[in-house]
């Protein structure tokens, strides 16, 4: 319903709004096919368009990898070895080749480190504080379950 102040609607035929719009914008002719809509140029040539007047640079932040942590079998030096477990010299063994890898840095070793530990084992590591090294942890697991000349004990010390 139009208002008062509104002018009256009034009906074009689709030739007479076909007119109009042709004053406005260019349209190709008409195909055979009727349901082909009327292609539009732009107002204005490419030519005649202004350029941006800026760019916004919003930066992609990086993607941060977690470090993958390798995995050494459990050990924690209680006797006889657990089923689930490995003896000393096979965990060492283990830890001795993580360090010779280039690939890996010391922290992701300690890691895997502190990670394969438990009971005895892991109670001796968390003594030394949170800043201890793998060397550092190696010798004092060496010392505790390590050979026993290693231990300051000779074998004809032994009964």
């Amino acid at each position: 319903m139009a208002e008062s102040g509104d002018p009256p609607p009034t009906s074009l035929s689709e030739d007479d709004m076909l007119e109009l719009l042709s004053k406005k914008y260019d349209f190709l002719p008409r195909s055979s096919d009727s349901g082909a809509r009327p292609k539009v140029s732009p107002l204005m040539s490419l030519s005649e368009q202004q350029p941006p007047t800026h760019f916004t640079y919003s930066p992609v932040p990086p993607v941060v990898v977690p470090a993958k942590v390798p995995k050494i079998p459990l050990f924690s030096g209680d006797q006889p070895t657990p089923r689930s477990e490995v003896s000393f010299y096979e965990w060492r063994h283990e830890v001795r080749c993580l360090r010779r890898d280039a690939s890996l840095s010391d922290s992701q070793v300690f890691q895997a480190l502190r990670t394969s530990l438990r009971g005895t084992a892991r109670r001796l590591i968390v003594s030394l504080g949170d800043a201890v090294s793998v060397d550092a942890a190696l010798r004092k697991l060496e010392v505790n379950f390590g050979e026993p000349t290693l231990k300051g004990v000779s074998m004809r010390e032994c009964p």
